[in-house]
């Protein structure tokens, strides 16, 4: 199943700039390569991309983010903003050194992130680099709304997001050689009240 695009779009048609801030401790790959960032959103990540000096090609469904990441990447280099869906890619085979797959995978259900595994290994150059970042199981929201499968759920805003166990991780990304893997944890403050947040990182590298 494809991720919920109208919910995304309503969602940044309403609340504009939903992720907030910069992108903390994103593992950096050298300045001048050609790089592919999946759903970039509101430009997150994307601007400590641009300012890392690569070559950037962002993609996501809503148009929405699309605009406010154009709007938020004046840095000096201007990046490829693309409306394209992370199961299908719109590139030739090997386009890529490195991609960015940063709180993407988590909102496709487990069909689609198979087929954006394979989208991202077609896409990628030999000996290149995936760096993938989502919500771990250790995540306070872990749990909660509706259960639409194994550690997935969909909350109010109709938007699904699925937890992931490092075993898991290891075996979506199967084709590849893992190079780091590291939790990290950090609280979320809402009105006074911390709650735990927590995000798995790793770092593959494609076969030759």
């Amino acid at each position: 199943m494809a991720p919920d695009t109208g919910a995304w779009e309503r969602e940044y048609a309403r609340r504009g700039t939903i992720w907030a801030g910069s992108a903390h401790d994103l593992p950096a790959v050298p300045a001048g390569l050609r790089v592919l960032e999946l759903g970039c959103g509101n430009g997150k990540t994307l601007q400590v991309l641009l300012r890392q000096g690569l070559h950037v090609t962002a993609i996501d469904l809503s148009p929405s983010a699309l605009s406010l990441s154009r709007k938020h990447s004046a840095t000096g280099r201007e990046p490829d903003l693309c409306a394209a869906d992370a199961e299908y890619l719109p590139f030739r085979d090997g386009s890529f050194d490195a991609v960015y797959a940063v709180h993407v995978l988590g909102h496709l259900e487990e069909e689609g992130r198979q087929r954006a595994v394979s989208e991202i290994t077609r896409v990628l150059c030999g000996k290149g680099t995936l760096i993938f970042r989502d919500f771990s199981t250790g995540d306070f929201r872990y749990g909660k709304g509706e259960r639409t499968g194994p550690g997935s759920f969909r909350r109010g805003t109709g938007i699904v997001t699925h937890y992931f166990g490092q075993p898991e991780v290891m075996a979506l990304f199967s084709p590849f050689a893992c190079r780091t893997v590291a939790f990290t944890s950090y609280p979320l403050r809402v009105r006074g009240v911390s709650y735990p947040r927590e995000e798995i990182t790793a770092v593959f590298q494609k076969p030759a």
